[in-house]
């Protein structure tokens, strides 16, 4: 039953976050008078056309992953005499329409996060800070007190108790550099973790708890807050997941993210919904990475004809958009083996 309802979760929350996407696309195309032929639900033969409204398809299709649009005249090497295709808009149109999807991706995270600050609540704590310290532990020792805050370790800038605890396992006997906030103050303190058995593992360990994530429930004005800095938080844990070498292991692909929605699906509604804020915010973001094919890679082409002051050619269009599919699909067949590795290993989600 439990794989049924993760099918069920993962299809919905894919395809609703596409959706959203492709709809931030269509509805700028639509406002800026770019013809849509087709806003399709799904990827692969065409099952049922919903309806059509102003040049405009409504699809449904057979893989339900998302969607997409079809605009006129945004292939290579299509006519430009259309005024309503894409091609023949002012660079400033087409910048708008192309950065309309990462945005919506964006804005339904923040919305997300909002809502649940004034309905069932967001977490209070980021879990870095210091509930406990065991005596004569090598916290203790380095005189770390209860309500200290990590930010750093050798310069290593720690935002949530994960950081901290993947830093610490893997240095036992290995002196660190802790920067930690008390009170007002910013202060550096050194200890050393013990090599220590941990769950049938050996790891290092300093000997603290830390302050567990509360879910709490705000008001208006307090959801608002509390929801920009979750999703100021989550743009820079997301950005420096995918800038560090250390943490890169945990960016995964398609399995993963049906792994992480088979686990979240076992805490309920809150921790689903919390998930697809932060996998909107992570579409988001990776979108507009300057890579071909990718939103960011029309947005960099688009950089280029306004420097150039002249549009690439079909030819060099669609050299550009094959280089980018090989490599992107070369990424995506990466990403399912290094899923697959950890899959069969045991290797818990997001490590």
């Amino acid at each position: 039953m439990l794989v049924f309802e993760t099918a069920i979760a993962f299809f919905i929350t894919l395809g609703v976050l596409v959706v959203v996407h492709e709809w931030g696309h269509f509805i700028a195309s639509k406002l800026l008078g770019v013809r849509v032929e087709e806003f399709a639900i799904g990827f692969g033969p065409k099952l049922v056309t919903i309806a059509k409204k102003d040049d405009t398809e409504y699809t449904i299709r057979a893989v339900p992953l998302g969607g997409f649009n079809k605009l006129s005249g945004m292939e290579p090497g299509e006519d430009e005499d259309d005024p309503r295709g894409y091609n023949a808009q002012p660079i400033w149109k087409r910048f708008l329409i192309v950065f309309a999807g990462p945005f919506m991706s964006f804005l339904l995270a923040y919305v997300i996060f909002c809502a649940m600050g004034t309905t069932i609540g967001l977490p209070s704590d980021v879990q870095n800070k210091v509930k406990a310290v065991n005596p004569g532990s090598p916290a203790a020792k380095a005189g770390l007190k209860p309500g200290d805050r990590v930010i750093a370790i050798n310069g290593e800038k720690i935002r949530h108790g994960q950081d901290l605890q993947e830093i610490v396992f893997k240095s036992a006997g290995k002196e660190l550099t802790l920067q930690i906030q008390r009170d007002s103050k910013v202060l550096d303190v050194k200890a050393t973790p013990e090599l220590k058995e941990l769950e049938g593992k050996k790891v290092g360990l300093m000997g603290v708890q830390l302050t567990a994530s509360e879910t709490q429930k705000y008001g208006f004005t307090g959801s608002i807050i509390r929801g920009t800095q979750m999703t100021v938080f989550l743009v820079q844990e997301t950005l420096d997941t995918l800038t560090t070498k250390s943490k890169l292991k945990r960016v995964g692909g398609i399995i993963a993210i049906a792994r992480a929605t088979a686990e979240t699906i076992k805490y309920g509604v809150y921790a689903l919904f919390l998930q697809g804020a932060m996998l909107s915010l992570t579409l988001a973001i990776l979108n507009l990475f300057p890579w071909p094919i990718l939103d960011g890679g029309h947005i960099l082409l688009l950089g280029l004809e306004a420097v150039r002051r002249k549009k690439l050619t079909p030819e060099q269009m669609q050299v550009f958009q094959t280089i980018g599919l090989a490599t992107l699909l070369a990424l995506v067949g990466i990403l399912f083996y290094i899923d697959i590795a950890k899959w069969v290993a045991g290797t818990p989600v997001g490590q």
